[in-house]
């Protein structure tokens, strides 16, 4: 169960792991989405079954009844739930409706803490934390680092750690179209356009390049989100002119960043972005500022930078860097994050869930 109101990192991670488990033999799982749209339409394309309860038009106590009848329906051994509201609904519907396991994958940290007036949004963020703690089985992190914040929160919770997983042959036709050329001195950015994802270090970044070296280099920003105006208005402020777009949510995102010399990231704090695996993926070099899982897939990693902190300039710098960096066609996904090794650990688990025993899966 997920939202689907986004595309975002977790709506590509659930696309990519339906797709896989689907392929399965002995294996049949079903999509349940709260709001149409991309993930919907994705899934249906990839043969996965797909119901909708949609959260615009139904309570929530209607989609909770919605919820019963298609577990009642489709009878699933594990219920498995990615983001807030869902983990309630979810948890509550695996719960009445035979006691079923269920488990939670976490994507990211919070973004920011509701404030003591939003009373409404702390206790639901109570009850969230009430299923996990009595009616799920296990939290799944994506990343090392996600999964050394969540243990202590809740120490008697079975913690998992299951890095996203990509489909590399899906990206091959890219990589290869854009494989010999010379690389572009364009720079993105692939995110929403919120807080957490500081987009004004992009535009900061973007200015220090283009200080030291007038006309030389292009920026895109690709996503959509509150902060857009603001945004907009900033890069104006800087005197950014056309050296930098605001593109929107594209779909043929991908065919934009494969055209991209880098991809950058200055989030706050991120899990395991599916778009730094996509980049790795078409052989993109990534730069990013060393938080979360970017810390565990680019330390080392051929051609891409970790920045340590939030100085525009040191960002600049290692964007520089890592165009100029001979090692720079060698980028390869690394294979803990290929959606064989996601989707036999998830295997294992469900198994191990629906079975009431251990957890044994393969180390991925």
């Amino acid at each position: 169960m997920i939202s689907g109101d986004l595309w975002a990192g977790a709506e590509a991670q659930a696309a990519a792991l339906l797709h896989r488990l689907a392929r399965e033999p002995g294996v049949a799982v079903h999509a349940a989405l709260m709001n149409r749209g991309e993930l919907e339409q994705r899934l249906r394309r990839s043969g996965v079954d797909v119901s909708v309860l949609d959260e615009t038009r139904l309570t929530p106590l209607r989609i909770l009844a919605g919820l019963r009848t298609l577990v009642r329906g489709f009878d699933p051994q594990v219920v498995h739930t990615h983001r807030f509201k869902e983990n309630i609904l979810g948890g509550l519907a695996a719960r009445l409706e035979g006691r079923r396991p269920s488990l939670r994958t976490v994507h990211g940290a919070p973004e920011s803490r509701q404030p003591f007036w939003r009373v409404d949004k702390r206790l639901l963020e109570q009850a969230d934390r009430f299923v996990e703690r009595h009616w799920q089985q296990s939290t799944v992190a994506v990343s090392g680092d996600l999964l050394r914040r969540l243990v202590p929160s809740a120490p008697s919770i079975r913690h998992e750690l299951i890095y996203n997983g990509l489909d590399e042959a899906a990206f091959d036709e890219l990589k290869a179209l854009h494989a010999g050329q010379p690389p572009a001195r364009l720079v993105s950015f692939v995110g929403r356009l919120v807080p957490v994802k500081r987009v004004d270090l992009f535009l900061e970044m973007a200015s220090q390049l283009l200080g030291r070296d007038p006309g030389g280099w292009t920026f895109q920003v690709i996503g959509d989100g509150p902060l857009r105006g603001p945004l907009q208005e900033q890069a104006a402020s800087l005197g950014l002119g056309d050296a930098v777009r605001f593109l929107g949510f594209r779909q043929d995102a991908n065919d934009l960043v494969a055209r991209s010399g880098l991809l950058v990231f200055t989030s706050d704090h991120e899990g395991t972005p599916m778009a730094a695996l996509e980049a790795l993926a078409m052989g993109v070099p990534v730069v990013a500022r060393a938080v979360g899982g970017l810390v565990e897939m680019l330390d080392g990693a051929t051609g891409c930078r970790l920045v340590e902190g939030g100085d525009p300039q040191a960002l600049s710098e290692a964007v520089r860097q890592a165009m100029n960096d001979p090692d720079r066609r060698r980028v390869r996904l690394p294979p803990r994050y290929r959606i064989d090794a996601c989707a036999g650990a998830y295997l294992a688990l469900y198994r191990a869930l629906a079975a009431g025993g251990p957890v044994t899966r393969p180390s991925c």
